[in-house]
């Protein structure tokens, strides 16, 4: 039986929650939050990639001694330290060629808003232009996500010489390529970086 589109799409995509950050502002590992109705931050995060990828990681960093997941998922560390976000993504990028992936489909641990749907709406905007990123943009910011997005392996050289070179900003690296840019609702790309973004979402009881 022959492929249709969509099902290449989801075999060509890595899926990656990006979980690399020390969460120094939060206090905690942010994988570990709760939403209102119980649901971890980890579980939503991977949830919402079913039937959207192919595979999915879970990108830590390279000093992360402990990490609480399921056998299922697997980890991938960061291959140098102190390299930021950017690391994590260079490391995906070097595990999806490695396993024959297209592409990495990278979104962050601490946006518990964004769902399913706004994944395969980011993921068919891509499929029309394989060969570049694939970038969410935050429209009340005039701005591009950089953590939610789809990077082609083919880019990995450059990422690498980014890295070697010490630019190491996302945003900046990803507009320098020029990427596809999605228009995603702002309120599902609300991050959770500090206790006050918490409050309102977490469960009553919680301190």
């Amino acid at each position: 039986m022959q492929k249709n589109s969509s099902q290449s799409s989801n075999l060509s995509l890595l899926g990656v929650v990006l979980n690399g950050g020390k969460s120094r502002r939060m206090g905690c590992d942010k994988s570990t939050l709760a939403t209102r109705d119980g649901s971890i931050f980890l579980d939503i995060a991977t949830r919402r990639f079913d039937g959207v990828c192919g595979k999915l990681v879970l990108s830590v960093g390279a000093d992360k001694t402990t990490v609480e997941t399921s056998e299922a998922l697997k980890i991938v560390r960061d291959r140098q330290v102190g390299c930021g976000p950017l690391g994590g993504i260079s490391s995906c990028m070097n595990h999806a060629l490695a396993h024959g992936f297209e592409a990495c489909f990278f979104t962050p641990i601490d946006m518990p808003f964004l769902t399913r749907k706004h994944l395969l709406h980011l993921r068919d905007e891509w499929t029309k232009s394989p060969g570049r990123i694939a970038c969410a943009f935050n429209e009340s910011r005039s701005s591009i996500e950089p953590l939610f997005s789809i990077i082609p392996t083919s880019f990995h050289q450059a990422i690498e010489q980014s890295i070697y070179s010490s630019r190491l900003s996302v945003e900046g690296w990803i507009t320098e390529h020029r990427p596809l840019s999605v228009p995603i609702d702002a309120s599902a790309l609300r991050n959770i970086n500090r206790p006050k973004d918490y409050v309102g979402i977490r469960p009553t009881n919680a301190q």
